[in-house]
């Protein structure tokens, strides 16, 4: 609602998370169905500065992240898995350039 007129309506399980500017108030009905479906809600103010999250309960492999947390602190690990990513970014890069190539060759021979 904005100046008491309804702007935008959709279904709540379309939404990923909800970001609030402004002076914005929520309902608690609306806040623990979000809080029990996952979705975060954040406040900011008007000028876009963070004010406030609020998340509902947050699961996790506490062994995973721990295991995340010391191969950060393994310079080696952090190099191979960097030339992985390069190398995968690269390898993509190449697909799309060849896909570029065979539509741009495609859509000539169409206009002969």
């Amino acid at each position: 609602m904005i100046e008491k007129e309804k702007r935008l309506q959709a279904p709540l399980h379309h939404l990923g998370g909800i970001v609030c500017i402004g002076r914005i108030n929520l309902s608690s009905a609306l806040m623990a169905s979000c809080m029990e479906d996952g979705r975060s809600i954040v406040w900011l103010n008007e000028n876009g500065r963070f004010q406030a999250r609020v998340e509902g309960p947050v699961s996790g492999n506490i062994l995973l992240r721990q295991a995340q947390y010391r191969a950060a602190d393994d310079l080696e690990i952090i190099l191979a898995m960097a030339r992985s990513f390069i190398a995968g970014k690269l390898r993509n890069s190449r697909q799309v350039l060849l896909r570029s190539s065979r539509d741009s060759k495609s859509d000539t021979e169409k206009m002969h």
